[in-house]
């Protein structure tokens, strides 16, 4: 939703006692990160550093992936022991650990409150190495989506049948690891192990002592994209499935924030293999588009930005290979909004939002404060309790109209333990828009569904790095409702 925060850390590892000795070179990436699994306060910083190691030293710096800051890291071994300082905007951390391997293992400490600290060396995965092993991989009765972390440039693990996901951790091109949670490397659970073969690429998947052997389903064709909108160009990458034909399509459509064609994660893969092609592309302003992003008045970005992926729509229905009839739209939180404004003019064949925007930016900017989006605290007050301050907030801009003359199919997908987006009220607002307006509108709710509809104990946006899968039924409902609407191809 809106961008209300941003960290900036500063972290020094510093000497241990004793005298130093020398420790081994594991120079290059590392990535992992601090906080604590489960309990009152489940929280994880994920952290994407670049070390370098001399005798008893290393140094480097270290960033935050999607937040602002870089983390300084100086420090020196004692034998395999270090102790070190976190400094940042939430007050100094001490902290002590073991450099274990390639991993560098401790805890951090601030007054009573103690979190796990987790780096693990990496083998950095060029951008042809992350595309030749993405796609969606089958066995006998299960599928997995590998896909591309953009803000690690790791490969992110997910199975659609249980929802089970994991950020791995390569440590060379065809072996990666994944960790007991979403971003947490240690201990190891999942421990993935490449194969391209004559035969296509394949992977044999290791998860509770049981290997399960899985083929990918055809190779992803990528053509660069671009189209005009208001005199802007705007860049993308079109995914494809294998073979040539004629495909119905999807617009990514992008949540809040500077974003790019990157941010799609599993999209493009799924799609391809339900016989989709994917467009996904930088918003005006970002990445390769033209233009500028600003976002001085809210309800002008977001009129704006529907206009963009209308403009999307339309490029995309004169492309040879795509179903002019046949194009929808994806996408999560702010595309809500943005979606209800790019479907207004009849382009769009389809409509998918998971915790979209609906009620208005006042009430939904009200919700995430009162809520307090970006923690995750058993003692943070209950959803249900802040509900009837929020119906009270003024409507700012009412996007009923917006709504009201969508005249597609649409499908919104809605987790009640969302602390970013007020999704009960949302759900509210879009039945009544169905009913006094006879829009062909389904709506989903998942009551532990959290914004990213991972199945959340709290659900705020700091617990999201120490879950372990998404909501049950989430992708199956996606599913369903395509083949409702005679979308499929083929039954998958």
């Amino acid at each position: 939703m809106l961008i209300r925060g941003r960290l900036l850390c500063w972290f020094f590892l510093i000497a241990g006692t004793g005298d130093a000795s020398e420790v081994p070179d594991l120079s290059g990436a590392w990535s992992g990160g601090f906080g604590q699994i489960g309990g009152d306060e489940p929280t994880w910083t994920l952290l994407r550093a670049e070390l370098e190691f001399g005798g008893a030293r290393f140094r480097g710096t270290a960033r935050v992936p999607e937040r602002s800051g870089t983390v300084g890291i100086d420090g020196r071994g004692t034998g395999n022991l270090v102790e070190f300082q976190l400094r940042g905007a939430n007050g100094n951390w001490q902290g002590n650990g073991q450099l274990a391997g390639t991993r560098i293992l401790g805890t951090v400490h601030q007054g009573p409150n103690q979190r796990d600290f987790q780096l693990v060396r990496i083998h950095p995965l060029t951008e042809q190495e992350l595309r030749d092993r993405a796609g969606l991989y089958v066995a006998e009765d299960r599928r997995i989506v590998l896909s591309r972390v953009f803000a690690t440039g790791q490969l992110g693990f997910l199975d659609l049948e249980t929802g089970v996901s994991r950020v791995l951790f390569p440590s060379g091109s065809d072996l990666h690891r994944g960790g007991v949670a979403l971003f947490v490397p240690h201990p190891v659970t999942h421990v993935v192990r490449f194969d391209p073969g004559k035969e296509g690429m394949s992977l044999q998947l290791e998860e509770s002592g049981v290997m399960t052997r899985f083929r990918r389903q055809g190779t992803l064709r990528h053509e660069e994209f671009w189209f005009e909108s208001e005199g802007v160009t705007l860049r993308g990458r079109l995914t494809l499935p294998e073979e040539s034909g004629v495909y119905p399509a999807v617009v990514g459509v992008h949540g809040s924030g500077p974003a790019t064609r990157d941010h799609t994660l599993h999209w493009p893969a799924y799609c391809a293999a339900h016989g989709f092609a994917f467009l996904g592309f930088d918003k005006r302003g970002c990445g390769e588009s033209e233009g500028v992003y600003a976002v001085s008045d809210i309800v002008a970005h977001t009129m704006q930005r529907g206009r963009d992926v209308r403009a999307a729509v339309r490029a995309l229905q004169d492309h040879p290979e795509i179903d002019p009839e046949g194009v929808g739209l994806a996408g999560a939180s702010q595309a809500g909004w943005v979606s209800a404004v790019a479907a207004e003019e009849g382009d769009c064949a389809f409509v998918i939002v998971r915790n979209g925007g609906a009620v208005c930016y006042a009430k939904e900017g009200r919700y995430s404060v009162l809520s307090r989006e970006f923690e995750s605290k058993a003692s943070n007050p209950s959803i249900a309790s802040i509900l009837p301050e929020v119906r009270r907030v003024p409507v700012d801009y009412d996007w009923t109209p917006h709504f009201a003359r969508m005249s597609c199919p649409s499908l919104f997908l809605y987790g009640l333990r969302d602390r970013v987006n007020p999704s009960i009220l949302c759900v509210e607002f879009l039945r009544e828009i169905a009913s006094e307006h006879q829009r062909d509108f389904t709506i989903r709710e998942f009551p532990t569904g959290s914004h990213a509809m991972f199945d959340a104990q709290i659900g705020g946006i700091a617990e999201l790095g120490t879950l372990e899968r998404m909501v049950p039924g989430y992708f199956q409902a996606i599913e369903q409702w395509w083949k409702d609407q005679g979308l499929l191809a083929s039954p998958h």
